[in-house]
């Protein structure tokens, strides 16, 4: 039987998913080709639908990402007919437009309140819905792969799989650095920098879309401290600042040995480290970086199959507003990973399922 979806609070101003697909049968289906015509219809639904694509990465068998899906009610509250149409742009072509353009004219004439309302709120219907923008870019996807291929039939494996993530900019820069390390634990490369399909890989080579996705973990109040929420700073954040933390989630490297780090901009000479208080505050820092890449090294399968990861208190909210559409009897949500991998996170449902001893669900 499947798992029910898990969805974030719809109250929210925006709920975030790391969100994973498979190829059927674990097919090797993307070459370069096929990956350049899945970022461009990545960058096409997510500009339709208004869903903000934080990273990515698409591999030879799969494609997973990291989104921030926006309250859908506010949104669709504030797009009107020429908004709407130039959201379909980027997914339809002139000819379909056109006839979509006439036909709110023309509804809108004869039944404003009737017809043009109901056609009207079919096409926002699709926008700011996750499940909308997976089905559509998957569907598409095939649609063009199976022309190339001469192939009919499915090419994805079951559905996708869905992570509901709490906004919290520690843990969603971890799952960030997860799924943009996922060319180097698939062996396709050393360093996350060289892979150009991921969003560390587009922002590295200067992408400007991919770099505002990652640079959005980093405008918290507090800069890389935990508990920050989702405040933003005055200052924004730059390029620059946001890869050389970045890298080091990534690789866990030295600060001088980042790149482009700790070298001066116009001598070319190495910069000095700090001293006293302020060594003392990188090495602090350092010993936080090595801990969190020691979790993102560690490719658990929590961060794809947990339905839910955040603190206790956001797992347990979670759980509540979803449990009867979970079917289980269990009391508590909130689930510590064997061993304690993810430290102080917590998960909705562990490996094992929806089991776990008696003393856990009371």
């Amino acid at each position: 039987m499947r798992t029910a979806r898990v969805l974030g609070d719809p109250a929210n101003r925006g709920n975030y998913y790391h969100v994973l697909s498979r190829a059927i049968e674990g097919r090797s289906i993307f070459d370069e080709t096929a990956k350049m015509k899945w970022c461009g219809l990545l960058n096409a639904y997510a500009e339709f639908t208004g869903i903000r694509v934080i990273t990515w990465c698409c591999l030879n068998d799969c494609w997973r990402l990291l989104a921030e899906v926006p309250n859908a009610v506010k949104l669709r509250a504030n797009v009107g007919d020429e908004e709407l149409l130039r959201r379909l742009a980027f997914i339809t072509d002139d000819k379909r437009l056109a006839e979509i353009r006439a036909r709110l004219a023309e509804l809108q004439a004869k039944s404003p309140k009737g017809a043009y309302r109901k056609y009207r709120e079919q096409l926002l219907g699709r926008i700011g819905d996750l499940p909308v923008f997976m089905r559509e870019l998957n569907q598409r996807f095939t649609q063009w792969y199976n022309r190339r291929a001469g192939r009919r039939g499915p090419l994805w494996e079951n559905r996708y799989k869905s992570v509901l993530v709490e906004g919290e900019d520690h843990l969603l820069r971890e799952m960030a650095a997860f799924i943009d390390r996922s060319p180097v634990q698939a062996g396709l490369v050393k360093d996350p920098f060289e892979y150009r399909w991921s969003g560390y890989g587009a922002a590295a080579a200067g992408n400007k879309s991919a770099r505002a996705g990652l640079m959005s973990l980093y405008q918290s109040a507090g800069g890389e401290g935990r508990g920050a929420g989702r405040r933003r700073t005055e200052r924004p954040v730059k390029w620059r600042e946001c890869q050389a933390a970045y890298r080091r989630l990534l690789l866990g490297a030295p600060k001088e040995c980042e790149t482009g780090a700790g070298v001066g901009e116009r001598t070319g000479k190495r910069k000095r480290t700090g001293t006293g208080s302020k060594r003392a505050a990188e090495a602090k820092r350092s010993e936080e970086d090595a801990s969190a890449v020691d979790l993102v090294r560690r490719r658990e399968r929590y961060f794809s199959e947990g339905l839910a990861l955040g603190s206790a208190a956001f797992v347990e909210e979670v759980f509540a507003r979803n449990r009867r559409k979970l079917n289980v009897k269990r009391k508590r949500g909130a689930r510590e990973a064997r061993g304690g991998v993810l430290g102080e996170w917590r998960t909705l449902m562990d490996l094992r399922g929806w089991g776990g001893s008696a003393s856990d669900d009371t």
